[in-house]
């Protein structure tokens, strides 16, 4: 069984830039993290003193520094047009089930500007971080990878592509 600490390092090691979070929660452990998703680091030493001192931290990852966009559906908000890209239009990709839906990562370019919803049910995270596996949720349920390896992670959809834009301010 791979521990928060081995998953977060791993994660760096990737050059994913990692967040430690208070345990069982979404929140930035500010001890360590004290500009919020800002402090995250790719540095596998940094990341792995942070889980020394306190192994029970969960794992966020800052999207857009390390390249990735993520849909973040909620099933308990889910309407007809999210259905319909939940099940027809999304990619297989690198998948997580989280605690109340599931988050589908994708490979993209920093530099860019999403709206924060796709439609109702569907979030778009690139700006800030996600939580990540094997993270506990505070409901108790693990943040579970679904089958498709973490580099197997598809480029992002061309349908989300096009609600984007060039963020000319990080030019």
């Amino acid at each position: 069984m791979t521990t928060l600490r081995d998953q977060a390092v791993e994660y760096a090691e990737l050059n994913y830039y990692v967040l430690p979070l208070r345990p069982r929660d979404k929140t930035p452990y500010t001890k360590f993290a004290k500009k919020g998703h800002w402090s995250a680091t790719n540095d596998p030493k940094e990341v792995d003193a942070w889980w020394q001192q306190n192994p029970l931290l969960n794992i966020g990852i800052f999207c857009e520094r390390s390249e990735v966009i993520v849909l973040d559906v909620d099933f308990n908000r889910l309407g007809e047009e999210a259905w319909d890209f939940y099940e027809n239009k999304l990619p297989d990709t690198y998948g997580v089930a989280t605690g109340h839906g599931a988050h589908f990562y994708y490979r993209c370019a920093r530099g860019m500007w999403f709206p924060k919803e796709l439609c109702p049910g569907i979030d778009i995270k690139y700006r800030g971080y996600v939580v990540a596996p094997p993270s506990i949720h505070p409901n108790g349920l693990k943040y579970m990878p679904n089958a498709v390896p973490l580099s197997n992670m598809e480029h992002v959809p061309e349908f989300v592509l096009e609600l984007g834009d060039i963020d000319v301010a990080s030019l």
